[in-house]
């Protein structure tokens, strides 16, 4: 089946996406944390009301897969800011994008969703001319990701930022966008 990705117009059904997290991640060795005792009503943010969902939709219009995108003009209200200031070359312009929060339903993976999702997210990044963008990525995503364009800048780790949720191998990447931009140190 080809799944079509496409921008979440509907925010009453950001339960929905709270939810798959939750039921994604809670059967993830890298992700324990997270699960439905923890979190009973899906798992959700601070950024989740300001960020650009991207949403698979199965043919029984339930949300399969989803993944968001946070525009942003400096990293003061980013999550995790323990670990995103541990980086200090960060480039200049502004503003950038936050890939985060990933997931597709477990009965879906391996059907190339969270391949889509990724390439959709970063055609957003390019048509919109944003510079770079950031994010935060386990062992299992980085070969797939380095093969998309995104550079390892950091082996980050749930002892950085008590409010990192996720245990395991993790890293702190970035997408530059097809044009040069200006780095500097923070």
């Amino acid at each position: 089946m080809d799944y079509e990705i496409k921008i979440l117009n509907d925010r009453q059904r950001l339960k929905e996406i709270f939810e798959l997290r939750c039921l994604a991640w809670e059967n993830n060795d890298e992700v324990k944390t997270i699960n439905f005792n923890k979190y009973p009503e899906g798992y959700s943010d601070s950024l989740d009301d300001e960020s650009i969902h991207f949403v698979c939709i199965d043919p029984k219009k339930k949300i399969i897969g989803a993944a968001r995108l946070t525009i942003l003009q400096s990293f003061e209200n980013i999550i995790y800011p323990k670990i995103f200031s541990a980086y200090n070359e960060w480039p200049l312009e502004r503003p950038f994008l936050l890939y985060s929060r990933q997931v597709v339903h477990p009965s879906f993976q391996g059907n190339g969703i969270g391949n889509k999702l990724d390439w959709t997210r970063i055609a957003f990044q390019y048509d919109n001319d944003i510079k770079f963008g950031t994010g935060t990525a386990n062992q299992n995503r980085l070969e797939s990701l380095v093969k998309k364009g995104w550079k390892t800048i950091l082996k980050i780790s749930n002892e950085m930022d008590s409010t990192y949720d996720f245990s395991g191998k993790n890293y702190l990447l970035i997408l530059l966008n097809k044009r040069n931009s200006t780095r500097h140190n923070n």
